[in-house]
């Protein structure tokens, strides 16, 4: 019974010393794994932050081409390019853009539209100018002459 007893110990402590290692292989697999899933997380992120820019780029290139597009049709509503009738006209009317119903009150500010962004042209660039939160630059005003 002795002999058959110290195969069992030794059985026994062979089974012990291999559910040690697969444990501690799976301790390493595990560690792997939610190394892995954070750095899975970070690119996410990153990936979704890109996107969002990429969403207000876009929007604020398509508010550019409707604002060239309305500017033609304010040209065409003022029957002229002179600058005192466009602004006029601008202040007289709410136009129709992909941000929504958009004017401008007596001073300029624009009103309506959601997330209404405005660029200038400075120093050769386009910046933002408005609304603080995405603004790039102060607005100039008044405006340098062309050159």
């Amino acid at each position: 019974m002795g002999r058959a007893r110290s195969l069992f110990d030794n059985s026994s402590t062979a089974r012990q010393r291999t559910n040690q290692e697969r444990c501690a292989e799976l301790d390493i697999r595990a560690a792997s794994l939610d190394a892995e899933s954070h750095r899975t997380r970070e690119q996410l992120q990153a990936l979704e932050t890109e996107l969002n820019t990429n969403r207000t780029i876009l929007s604020s290139a398509v508010a550019d081409v409707e604002m060239d597009i309305n500017q033609t049709r304010r040209d065409v509503q003022a029957g002229s390019i002179d600058n005192s009738k466009l602004i006029d006209t601008l202040h007289t009317g709410t136009y129709q853009t992909v941000q929504g119903p958009m004017g401008w009150d007596s001073v300029g500010k624009p009103q309506g539209g959601v997330g209404v962004f405005v660029e200038q042209w400075q120093n050769g660039t386009a910046v933002f100018v408005y609304p603080a939160t995405v603004a790039a630059a102060q607005p100039e005003y008044p405006k340098h002459d062309w050159q």
